[in-house]
């Protein structure tokens, strides 16, 4: 752990408590979303994978902090909660997830329930009726250094990766038979209350794509989805986090009503609704992510 999550570890409370509470009483109309991706024991490592696992002890200290300190909202309803937010009130949050992960259902949905939080959880829909695996837990399991592997592949034109990606994955054989979610797994979600979006089926970089496959990356496998979530899909998060005006624009067209990417912002009233910043759960404390919240909130009072 560094010097200065360490800081975050043991000052980010003591530093939050005060900042939110100033920041109440204010006008500002912001909220905030934060993403996880799987969470399940032992707890991983980011410096050695590319999608490491958060420890359960420590999701459920971050949900319990948001459900403490937040007033907590579906992603598709962040706008305007914000847009509705007055002084007093607690500040929105949407408690995100992406991929098509199988400790959605089996993990954090427990967690959440006994926290008395709901969340998003953003998919594929790649392993809806069978075990699917994207490129990168290929890597994780078998590339012995991840993020190199990822770097190289990412120098690559979109055609390129593409074609290496697929054969990456052909060549590691039959995923594991927990891979992805099915639609059982997304149903279970939405019965209990969690909303589902759209994270497209083929997780390229859309910014990448030409405009009849970004049109096509948006509609591609939502209609499934849709049936096993039970109703219509409004909300998206961008794979990889990357969107640009293109990419928002072709959300909108499509219909969905917010748009997530990985940029360190908070959502206010002025922000595209489909092109909202996400903040990554941070993997060292509770304490950190409470510092994370707070110093997002104060830059957007601040701008």
């Amino acid at each position: 752990m560094t010097r200065h999550a360490l800081m975050k570890r043991a000052l980010g409370r003591a530093v939050a408590a005060p900042t939110l509470e100033v920041l109440r009483r204010t006008s500002l109309r912001a909220g905030l979303s934060v993403y996880y991706h799987r969470v399940g024991d032992p707890q991983g490592d980011p410096r050695r994978e590319l999608v490491p696992q958060m420890g359960t002890a420590l999701f459920a200290g971050q949900v319990r902090y948001a459900v403490a300190h937040f007033r907590l909202v579906r992603a598709s309803e962040l706008s305007d909660a914000v847009a509705a937010r007055r002084p007093a009130d607690r500040f929105p949050l949407a408690i995100t997830f992406d991929d098509d992960l199988a400790c959605h259902r089996a993990v954090s949905m427990a967690i959440l329930e006994a926290c008395h939080a709901r969340g998003t959880f953003f998919v594929s829909g790649a392993s809806l009726s069978a075990p699917s695996w994207f490129w990168w837990e290929v890597i994780d399991a078998h590339h012995p250094d991840p993020h190199v592997a990822a770097e190289r592949l990412f120098a690559m034109t979109h055609g390129d990766r593409a074609a290496a990606t697929a054969a990456l994955v052909a060549g590691a054989g039959p995923p594991p038979p927990s891979a992805g979610m099915r639609g059982d797994d997304v149903a279970a979600l939405a019965r209990a209350g969690h909303e589902i979006g759209f994270h497209t089926r083929g997780h390229h970089a859309l910014p990448e794509l030409d405009d009849a496959s970004l049109e096509s990356a948006m509609s591609d496998g939502r209609e499934e989805i849709e049936h096993w979530a039970g109703g219509r899909l409004s909300s998206i998060a961008y794979p990889h986090g990357r969107a640009d005006r293109r990419v928002a624009d072709a959300a909108r067209r499509a219909g969905f009503a917010v748009g997530f990417t990985s940029a360190e912002t908070a959502a206010t009233p002025d922000a595209d609704p489909l092109a909202i910043g996400r903040l990554e759960g941070p993997f060292s404390s509770v304490g950190h992510l409470a510092f994370v919240l707070a110093r997002t909130l104060l830059r957007a009072y601040r701008s």
